[in-house]
Parts: C-alpha cells; sequence; structure tokens
C-alpha cells in the first residue's frame, strides 16, 4: 500500500472492498480472490486509487462530482475500477477528517457493477443507478440489478447457459445489445457514448449530457440522441411541482417534428426565433419550422447564412437577452445574425474567437437562454452560468445538469467513465500534472464454475 499520507490502515480498505464484492456474490456463484502484486497481470479486476491523470485517459476532477470510474469486462483495463483520491473517502463509517465524506463502500459495490459487465439502470433506489447512494452494509441488489446480473453469470450452482467469462471480451451471452468499452476519446470532439442509453435507445434522464436545450413556448426541451424531453418547470425550486418533467418522455424527436430526416441521429442546436419559428441546426444545414410545420424553402446550408463551408455544424445557438441579437457557436468561435426576422446573415466582421466569453469553454454542447434572462453553457453533464454585466461565468466551477434542470434528487455519481478531458477554457489554460496511481489492490474474478470458489485473501 503506497499513499503519500495514509488516511486509512490497508486492512480497513481490503474489508471494505471485499463486503462491496460480496453484494454481487450474495446473487450469483462469482466468488473473488485476492492476488498478490506480483500476479497483479492475471488479475481480471483491478482497483486503483489515484488522482488527476493516471494513465487511462479519463483524468478525475479533484474532490466532488466524478468519484470513481470502472471499465467493462475485457482485455488490457477491461474490469478495473479506478477511484479519486481527492475524495475523503469514508470506511466502516469513520472519516479520515470532520468533514462529511463518500462511502467507499456503496461507490465500491456501485463500480464493481460495471467491472462485470452491468451499465446503469434507470431505477431509481437500484445500486446500479447513476447517482450516488448512501447504501450501508446490509444492502441487497434490487430486483432490476439482481435479473441483470444474474442474466449474466446466473444465479446458482446449475446454469441454463454458458456463463460469460470477463477474460474473453466482446459481447456478453444472453444480452441482445453490446457492450460499449470504453476507448480514449478525442480531446475536441463530443463523443456519443451508448452508456447513456436505455437498452431501447432512450437516453437517460439523470445520466446525459445534451445535444441543445431550448425554451420553446415557455417549456424546456432538452435533445439528446434522437429524443427529447418537455419540462414545464422552474429549475431549483423549492417547489418541487415547479419541475415537472411532463409524462410520455424521453420521445423521438420525428414524432413531433416529422419532417425533419427520419434517419436523425441527433440535433446540434436548437432555438426559439422571434417567438414564432423554431430552428434545428444538423451537420451543415438548418430547419425553419412554424409549430411543427417546416417552413418552405428548407432546409438551408449554413454557407446561405455567410458560414465558412468549412463549419461542420452548430454547436449552440440562442437569442441573447442582453441586446436580442441571435448568436450561434461552433468550436472556438461564434457568429451574430444580423437583425433581420426574414432573412438570416451572420454580420460583418464575425466569427469571432469565444474568449470574450469569458471561462466558457471551447467546443460547447448547447446553450441556453433561459426564463430569468441569463444564459446558461453546457458541455458534459455540467454547466455554466453567465453574468452578462460582467462578461464572464459566474464561476469556474460548473454545475451539474441533470439535478438542476431534471429535478434528479440524488448526488452525483461514478459515470463508467469520466468525461472527455476538457480543453483549455476560452481566455484561459488549466494546469494538467499527471500523478501516478498511488494504490493498486487486483483482484481476480472467477466467475464460472459449477460450485462457488472461497474467498481468498492476502495481504501484499
Amino acid at each position: 500500500l503506497k499513499r503519500p499520507t495514509p488516511t486509512h490502515d490497508e486492512r480497513d480498505i481490503i474489508e471494505e472492498l471485499a463486503r462491496a464484492f460480496n453484494v454481487w456474490s450474495k446473487s450469483t456463484i462469482l466468488r473473488f480472490t485476492r492476488l498478490s502484486q506480483e500476479q497483479a497481470d492475471d488479475a481480471d479486476i483491478r482497483i486503483v486509487f489515484s488522482k488527476g491523470y493516471h494513465d487511462d485517459g479519463y483524468p478525475f476532477d479533484g474532490k466532488g462530482s466524478i468519484l470513481a470510474h470502472a471499465f467493462f469486462p475485457g482485455t488490457g483495463q477491461g474490469g478495473d475500477a479506478h477511484f479519486d483520491d481527492d475524495e475523503v473517502w469514508v470506511i466502516g463509517g469513520k472519516s479520515p477528517h470532520e468533514e462529511a465524506g463518500t462511502r467507499l463502500f456503496a461507490v465500491a459495490a456501485h463500480e464493481f457493477g460495471h467491472s462485470l459487465g452491468l451499465s446503469h439502470s434507470d431505477v431509481e433506489g437500484s445500486l446500479m443507478y447513476p447517482w450516488y447512494q448512501n447504501f450501508d452494509y446490509d444492502l441487497k441488489l434490487s430486483q432490476d440489478d439482481e435479473l441483470g446480473i444474474q442474466r449474466i453469470y446466473g444465479s446458482g450452482s446449475r446454469f441454463s447457459h454458458n456463463p460469460y467469462n470477463p477474460k474473453s471480451g466482446g459481447q456478453r451471452p444472453g444480452n441482445d445489445i453490446p457492450v460499449p468499452r470504453p476507448q480514449p476519446p478525442a480531446t475536441t470532439r463530443r463523443p456519443y457514448r451508448g452508456r447513456n442509453y436505455y437498452p431501447d435507445g432512450r437516453p437517460s434522464t439523470c445520466d446525459s449530457s445534451y445535444d441543445a436545450i431550448s425554451l420553446i413556448r415557455d417549456e424546456l426541451f432538452i435533445f439528446r440522441g434522437r429524443y427529447f424531453w418537455r419540462i414545464n418547470s422552474t429549475p431549483n425550486s423549492p417547489n418541487k411541482h415547479d419541475n415537472r418533467l411532463l409524462k410520455g418522455y424521453p420521445s423521438l424527436i420525428t414524432i413531433m417534428w416529422q419532417q425533419l430526416p427520419a434517419n436523425i441521429s441527433h440535433v446540434d442546436a436548437v432555438y426559439e426565433h422571434n417567438e414564432v419559428e423554431i430552428v434545428f441546426f444538423i451537420g451543415r444545414q438548418y430547419w425553419r419550422f412554424r409549430g411543427t410545420e417546416l417552413i418552405p424553402g428548407h432546409p438551408q446550408p449554413l454557407t446561405s447564412m455567410g458560414i465558412s463551408p468549412d463549419v461542420e455544424k452548430i454547436d449552440g445557438a440562442m437569442i441573447w437577452g442582453y441586446n436580442r441579437r441571435t448568436y450561434l457557436f461552433s468550436g472556438t468561435k461564434y457568429w451574430r445574425l444580423q437583425d433581420d426576422k426574414q432573412n438570416f446573415h451572420v454580420e460583418p466582421d464575425y466569427p469571432r474567437d469565444m474568449h470574450i466569453w469569458e471561462g466558457v469553454p471551447y467546443n460547447i454542447d448547447s446553450v441556453l437562454r433561459w426564463k430569468d434572462g441569463n444564459v446558461y453553457f453546457f458541455k458534459g453533464k455540467v454547466f455554466w452560468k453567465f453574468n452578462d454585466k460582467h462578461m464572464r461565468v459566474e464561476s469556474r466551477t460548473p454545475t451539474l445538469s441533470a439535478p438542476f434542470w431534471m429535478g434528479c434528487t440524488s448526488t452525483p455519481i461514478i459515470p463508467t467513465e469520466s468525461t472527455t478531458p476538457e480543453p483549455p477554457l476560452a481566455g484561459g489554460s488549466p494546469s494538467r500534472k499527471k500523478i501516478s496511481p498511488l494504490l493498486m489492490i487486483p483482484f481476480l474474478v472467477i466467475a464460472y464454475s459449477a460450485l462457488p470458489k472461497t474467498l481468498m485473501v492476502t495481504v501484499n
């Protein structure tokens, strides 16, 4: 055990992790054997406590927000679980500091579910629900968790199918949906990750980034993939009845806007123009609707506005409350449209660099002008509130989107892979220090045997 400042006894950590593994053993014949450090290369699950960048392409972000991440079964890093050592971990009810911390048992049990091949669940209260829950040692798998793990590995000593070998990689037997294998993401592009979706393709309400977000007819519309949500709400309202996600959502975008391409995979940006029209941007084209009816002559290419043909897509669009002008954002640049209600043309001297929007990251996912008159910029699963008067974000630390806009009530967890490393913020460049792993404890998963194996623990 190598830690610069020991905060917990190594034996306590091992015992806590063994409890987390035991949650999954109770409902399957899975048994877990701890290997020595010399046998680490033979382990199916390696557990690492680390800080910041730690050689897997998914850096931690310091205390809060991302607590841990795990990789689905497979070769290389497949099955490994990484924990942010900047967190205040509570073990056995004890915290090394006076401040409240995060229970390692609860987080580890969730992450090991990913290591065994489970994606996130949309059933609130389940262990695989994508938000931190303060589970105690008497935790039992929900029906949803249990059915998921037993579908992969079986439930007893006799199997109706050949149980999954985690070393083989590839698709799990008995599952029509292939498990996405996390890959190092490109640092300048927004990847569409399969893990954010339910098995039927719908995005997870409480675990998705947003492709586009717009206030339309005084309702909030949030778009992800081929789907969208409608929210009749005031975000973060003390009156929970004001936070109302309409029933039946997410729904297919083409159910409401049937004249969009039938094979649409996502929209890049949406905004309400002139309180009458709804404008969609998809790739190098844009569509103008009056309600749900497409205005004749559309779609039109972005070049018809005067935008360079090199621009592949629009990341975000909004009418700024400061001057009631339309702004478009793409990559590191932005445009302002001329004040013409009928025709869209960019003003002279545009595009300009986004550094004027101080604190807003490049390559945003979406932008929204909300009912309060403020502008909100979105990237990944977080957002920044912009201060028009001072022309900068109110805080460099972003806020999680799902609790604020969707009304999700839990504390954030733990994605199966952390968000894409951020490019420098406009107007600044964050320092990045590579830190080596601080703790490595390998475990071997014995997943396929007619009879349960014994849990064996040896101390390095």
